[in-house]
C-alpha cells in the first residue's frame, strides 16, 4: 500500500472530510483516540489547524506511552520503536503516519499482554499506577477549547 503525501495546508481539509465522510456512516460512532505519546500529536494536529474538540465523538484517550512507563515503572517515556523492541515487535518504517498508527495499536496490545502473561513485570497497582501517570503527564482538558 502506498503513502499519499498531502501538503501541510491542506492537512485540516483531508482531516475534517475523512471524519465527516467516516461518521456519516455512523453518526453515533465512539472515537478512542490512540497515540504514543499522544499530547504530541494533538499538538501537531492543532498546529495544522485540525480542531478535534469540534469531534465530540472523542470519549476517551489511550496512550501507549504511558502505558509502557507504567508498565516499566520509569520515570520518563520511550519512544515507540523501543517500545518495540522491549516487547520483541519490529517496527518497520516508523515516523509514517499510517505506519506509527498501526504498530502504535500493536505496541498497546503488546503492553496489554506482556502485563497480563509476564505477572512478574507486573505491579500490584498497575491500573492505578498507569491511571496516575497518565493524569500526571497528559492533559485531558487538551480538547476544550483554549
Amino acid at each position: 500500500m502506498l503513502s499519499t503525501v498531502i501538503h501541510c495546508k491542506s492537512t485540516s481539509i483531508h482531516v475534517t472530510a475523512l471524519h465527516a465522510d467516516y461518521f456519516s456512516l455512523k453518526p453515533e460512532r465512539i472515537i478512542v483516540f490512540v497515540g504514543h505519546d499522544a499530547k504530541q500529536d494533538f499538538q501537531y494536529l492543532k498546529r495544522l489547524n485540525v480542531d478535534l474538540s469540534q469531534i465530540n465523538n472523542i470519549k476517551d484517550i489511550l496512550d501507549s506511552s504511558n502505558m509502557y512507563q507504567s508498565l516499566r515503572r520509569e520515570l520518563n517515556g520511550s519512544s515507540l520503536s523501543k517500545t518495540l523492541l522491549h516487547l520483541d515487535m519490529v517496527g518497520c518504517n516508523l515516523h509514517n503516519g499510517g505506519n506509527d498508527a498501526v504498530y502504535t495499536l500493536r505496541a498497546m496490545l503488546g503492553i496489554a499482554i506482556k502485563a497480563k502473561v509476564d505477572k512478574k513485570e507486573l505491579p500490584d497497582d498497575f491500573y492505578d499506577f498507569y491511571l496516575m501517570s497518565a493524569a500526571a503527564n497528559y492533559n485531558l482538558n487538551l480538547l476544550e477549547k483554549s
